[in-house]
């Protein structure tokens, strides 16, 4: 239909074109993707794998707005109809969560900026990714923090609550 090749396209111009540069990604998570999943997730579940994928490697991100994006759209789908569909993708999501907190959460600052007053982790630990952030990088992070916290928490009890009878055995895993 008219409808899935648009939305075809769509993914194609997000996870190609604008993939190049940080701030076109960004701006497709924040003006496209996220209000789409949003308005109809069901639109985007021919292509579930893909949208998954990408999401899960925004997550990794070292720009703090696009991880945010990426957890407020995974949380979405975490949340919704497709919940049955993205099960299998449940440790992936666990392992790119873990990977968040340690990087935007835990991590003190990149060597040899000065820990603000705002910096909530103790500078003796510093993630591998923050390592390398530049100091504009590492500014967005601290000002996104309370954001990714908040998706993080709500990310985490979705897992827990949507999983609650598996949840054990995932963890084993």
């Amino acid at each position: 239909s008219w409808c899935q090749e648009a939305v075809n396209k769509f993914m194609t111009f997000g996870s190609v074109h604008c993939r190049a540069s940080t701030a076109a990604f960004r701006r497709f998570l924040e003006n496209g993707l996220l209000p789409l999943l949003l308005r109809d997730v069901m639109l985007l579940a021919p292509r579930l794998q893909e949208l998954i994928e990408l999401l899960l490697q925004a997550s990794e991100s070292t720009d703090a707005l696009e991880v945010l994006f990426a957890w407020r759209a995974l949380q979405v789908l975490l949340g919704g109809e497709l919940l049955p569909c993205v099960r299998h993708v449940a440790l992936d999501v666990l392992l790119r969560l873990v990977f968040s907190y340690f990087t935007h959460l835990a991590s003190g600052p990149p060597p040899g900026l000065k820990v603000s007053s705002s910096t909530e982790a103790k500078a003796g630990f510093v993630s591998p990714v923050v390592a390398v952030m530049t100091s504009a990088e590492w500014s967005m992070v601290e000002k996104c923090r309370p954001a990714l916290r908040e998706a993080l928490q709500a990310v985490i009890r979705l897992l827990a609550t949507g999983w609650s009878d598996k949840f054990d055995d995932m963890l084993v895993e």
